[in-house]
């Protein structure tokens, strides 16, 4: 059996239910995030062979709430995991801040110092088409790592944010409404081939399992999308991120007329 791919949304952030928190830098969970995080633990029915998350501190404390400790393989910190968002709340700590904080448990190999800078010129800004060039890189990043497992019965857990998953796994149905990624939900997936050779095409394939389990809490629709419909959900995830890019320079000009020296996004 090829390695599955399980996407999960983070559990609820303190930002999601506390409006003063919006404007805290990296918020952790919040206490109902925590609750989600003991469900998941309860629910999720697989070992997890490794643990991939963002490095926003709600991402990691839900792979250490959820199912740390794996023996001798801590959380691996992807940069590329994080959200598409720029303001506080999706801007994360620096290097030297998240091991002092989470020490062993977190594997920073793949996190370059400066990875929380977003501004406009770096790779994670709140642009659409540096967010889908992550995605195509965290693709082929994960690609890499169950061909490396391709002989075992692998589960790669993989904790991430909920615009971010639907770049990811490029399925944008719900994200409009009703049964778009929901906080601590996952989906479970197999790469369509471990050997393309073209990173454009490297594709994850939702299980039939797991859609399955959608359609029954009515989440989806029996069918797949039409062609027509999953251009239609993927304008509007376009749009979204968008309004996301024009809400973060609203908001920084607002601080910088408040403030002297300006601020400067980075």
């Amino acid at each position: 059996m090829p390695p599955t791919i399980h996407i999960i949304r983070t559990a609820e952030g303190g930002h999601h239910t506390d409006d003063e928190a919006n404007y805290n830098h990296d918020p952790t969970l919040a206490p109902i995030g925590r609750s989600q995080c003991i469900s998941l633990q309860n629910t999720f029915p697989f070992q997890p062979t490794f643990l991939i998350s963002s490095p926003l501190r709600r991402a990691i404390n839900t792979a250490d709430l959820s199912f740390y400790p794996i023996p001798e393989k801590p959380i691996i910190l992807l940069a590329e995991l994080q959200e598409t968002g720029c303001l506080l709340f999706d801007r994360g700590s620096s290097w030297l801040t998240l091991i002092s904080e989470f020490r062993r448990k977190v594997n920073l190999k793949y996190l370059p110092f400066g990875w929380e800078k977003k501004g406009p010129t770096t790779r994670f800004a709140t642009d659409v088409e540096k967010i889908e060039k992550r995605a195509v890189d965290t693709r082929v990043w994960l690609r890499n790592l169950a061909k490396e497992e391709a002989n075992e019965d692998a589960h790669i857990v993989v904790v991430t944010h909920g615009t971010f998953a639907h770049f990811l796994v490029q399925d944008f149905e719900g994200m409009d409404g009703f049964g778009g990624f929901e906080h601590g939900e996952w989906r479970s997936y197999h790469f369509k081939s471990l050997r393309e050779m073209n990173d454009q095409k490297v594709k994850l394939v939702e299980l039939e399992s797991s859609r399955a389990k959608r359609v029954t809490e009515k989440r989806a629709g029996a069918e797949p999308l039409s062609k027509h419909e999953k251009t239609m959900a993927y304008n509007y995830a376009k749009a979204f991120v968008e309004k996301q890019a024009a809400e973060t320079q609203y908001f920084y000009s607002c601080e910088s007329a408040k403030n002297s020296p300006k601020i400067t996004l980075v």
